[in-house]
């Protein structure tokens, strides 16, 4: 018999820390806006640059936190669904290495600090980080409750998050994020979410209905049409990435 591990080892594969590099996305906003934001008063914001890169990574840091919350709840409803999957059942919830009393506590104290997180920024982009990290958690939530089992809404889903996360990072340094800065984030976040769903069939082709055991949206999903939407994906998001550079060239 497998001996159980240290709960705090269970507690920090339940956070899923190896995810928190998603987070990037927060800081997409701030690095594209940088120039401007410590530019000299009346050219720009005239902010120092401490005080730019300080809250970029405490927005970043909250969103990552947060994040980890919503997997730590997600895998105390699934629990009992990962017990049955050959891979999941070795989750710390579904292995009985954490309680589920236990995981809820846990992801209180996630939400608790990546709120904490949010307290801590500028009192005049509180608000609106706190609106932009709140939708994201409602967001994945309902992913992993209801639209996870949904195609096409489940990639708009994911693809939702990551925008969130940027628009986050935006409010955290009080920009406003251009039209082009969101499309861009929207259209490759959906491109590299088909390409996984794509990679994902590919891996799994002809065994458990290519993935269907594994992910059951892939059930509805065809090779046909995942690479429809990666090449269309793919396309849009150079068009508008070569729009956008083209909009902000000098001259």
């Amino acid at each position: 018999m497998t001996p159980r591990p240290p709960i705090f080892l269970s507690l920090i594969r339940l956070a899923r820390p190896w995810q928190w590099g998603k987070s990037v996305f927060v800081l997409v906003g701030p690095f594209y806006g940088y120039r401007q934001l410590v530019a000299p008063v009346p050219e720009g914001g005239g902010r120092e640059a401490e005080q730019v890169i300080v809250s970029a990574i405490v927005a970043a840091a909250a969103f990552a936190l947060v994040s980890s919350g919503c997997y730590v709840v997600n895998d105390s409803l699934d629990y009992r669904a990962d017990q049955l999957h050959p891979r999941k059942r070795n989750r710390p919830i579904a292995a009985g290495h954490v309680s589920v009393k236990t995981a809820w506590g846990f992801a209180l104290a996630l939400f608790a600090l990546g709120a904490g997180m949010v307290m801590a920024l500028p009192a005049d982009v509180r608000l609106m980080v706190g609106l932009c990290l709140s939708l994201y958690a409602a967001n994945v939530l309902t992913y992993s409750s209801f639209l996870k089992h949904r195609i096409i809404a489940d990639v708009m889903s994911l693809s939702l998050g990551f925008v969130l996360r940027m628009m986050g990072g935006c409010a955290a340094v009080a920009i406003s994020p251009t039209a082009w800065l969101l499309n861009v984030t929207l259209f490759l976040s959906m491109f590299l979410a088909f390409g996984k769903r794509l990679g994902e069939r590919r891996t799994l082709a002809g065994t458990a209905g290519e993935g269907g055991a594994h992910r059951p949206v892939q059930a509805l999903y065809t090779d046909t049409l995942l690479q429809m939407m990666v090449v269309v994906t793919a396309v849009i998001t150079l068009m508008t990435y070569a729009l956008y550079v083209k909009d902000h060239a000098p001259g």
